[in-house]
């Protein structure tokens, strides 16, 4: 883990190995499940916080995930409804991610999974 401009960032790790923080963490690849899962709740431990997985979908989608009095609360386009990013295995299927971190002690962190693309990370 190192520090970018005052955000932590942490890499998942590549090569052989079986350590809980190699291999995919992405469940739509058609890896096992409870693998992904594993995964998926080891990087969130060794962060110390939930993480909001952004799954890239080659649009013009931006999700905003929010704290409310009700709970987390995720729109995209038009539409807002409860997120719960402490489940390992909830994806936020869009291009963008913004977490709103303001009053939210806990926000989660965001994690971006992509193929081809490079992904863009600005935090403040």
């Amino acid at each position: 883990m190192f520090t970018l401009s005052g955000a932590r960032v942490r890499l998942i790790e590549a090569g052989p190995g079986t350590g809980p923080l190699r291999n995919n963490p992405a469940h739509h690849v058609g890896d096992e499940l409870e693998l992904v899962e594993a995964r998926r709740l080891a990087l969130a431990r060794s962060l110390g916080r939930p993480i909001a997985w952004m799954n890239q979908t080659h649009s013009s989608r931006v999700a905003v995930l929010t704290s409310t009095p009700s709970g987390p609360r995720l729109k995209i386009d038009d539409e807002t409804a409860p997120f719960d990013p402490a489940d390992p295995l909830a994806n936020i299927e869009a291009d963008g991610l913004i977490v709103d971190a303001r009053a939210w002690a806990q926000a989660p962190a965001a994690a971006v999974m992509t193929a081809d693309c490079l992904p863009v990370l600005l935090a403040g």
